[in-house]
């Protein structure tokens, strides 16, 4: 969608979402499906805002390809890398950092509103 001075409605999980199916060397456990409604995507900034639903499963994430914003609205997401494991519940969000390693777990079929960062220039670190 290309972006105007307009603000848009998040789409909603009903029908036109883009199905992607996990590599199955990643899949650890469940279908690795997942549906993604991508609701504007910047090139300014790089920045992709939507609505995500993924199948209850786990995945083995390498190096995560963007920094990552989001939002559970149902469902239970369980984030495990080199530190405790991370519950994210719905009304709960988290920050994935590009880079990132471990394991991506659905506990139950879920769906997150996010915000993916694709330029490094977005981001800056406080002190």
């Amino acid at each position: 969608m290309k972006i105007e001075n307009i603000p848009v409605h998040l789409p909603e999980e009903t029908s036109g979402g883009v199905e992607r199916l996990a590599r199955p060397e990643i899949v650890l456990a469940g279908p690795g499906r997942s549906v993604i409604w991508e609701a504007v995507q910047r090139t300014c900034d790089g920045a992709r805002i939507g609505t995500w639903f993924g199948e209850a499963g786990r995945l083995a994430v390498q190096s995560y390809p963007n920094d990552e914003v989001f939002c559970v609205t149902a469902g239970h997401i369980r984030l495990t890398g080199k530190h405790d494991p991370i519950d994210i519940m719905p009304g709960q969000g988290a920050f994935v950092p590009k880079g990132w390693s471990g394991v991506w777990e659905n506990i139950e079929a879920s769906r997150k509103v996010f915000v993916i960062l694709t330029s490094t220039d977005v981001l800056e670190e406080k002190d």
